[in-house]
């Protein structure tokens, strides 16, 4: 088994294929890279933060677990952090403050990549990753263009 620890700023960087990704640093949205780069089976958890104040923020931890290509994912509690260099999206503060207070991420179960337009399923629907209260669902091919 080998184990790699990366210390940068986690927004240009790929990780090559994973079994296990771990970010330590609040941020808006997923990368749908680090989504492409876990293997079958790979985990990931990250925190999914609003900001609070400049340089930390308030939200939940996530577990995304990949199987037969799909996303599921679920929450593992709350977490106040300091935030992500470049994975902080303005655009985004809104849409993650509004999802942590009415505590919908609670009930988030699945990454869905498939292009869609949003519907009442979708908790936080940004940047080709739609976090989503559906079980999980097929996966179509996503443009790099629409990510």
């Amino acid at each position: 088994m080998t184990v790699e620890i990366g210390e940068d700023n986690a927004a240009p960087f790929d990780p090559g294929e994973c079994d296990a990704i771990f970010i330590n640093a609040g941020m808006t949205h997923l990368l749908p890279m680090w989504l492409d780069r876990l293997r079958e089976g790979g985990r990931m958890l990250v925190p999914l933060t609003a900001s609070v104040t400049p340089g930390s923020g308030h939200g939940v931890m996530a577990k995304i677990v990949r199987s037969d290509g799909l996303f599921s994912a679920d929450t593992t509690g709350s977490v106040g952090i300091f935030s992500a260099v470049g994975l902080r999206d303005a655009s985004f503060e809104e849409s993650i403050q509004a999802a942590i207070k009415s505590q919908k991420l609670s009930d988030m179960k699945s990454v869905r990549r498939d292009a869609h337009e949003p519907t009442d399923t979708c908790i936080l629907h940004v940047l080709g990753a739609c976090l989503s209260s559906a079980e999980m669902v097929c996966v179509e091919s996503v443009d790099a263009a629409a990510r």
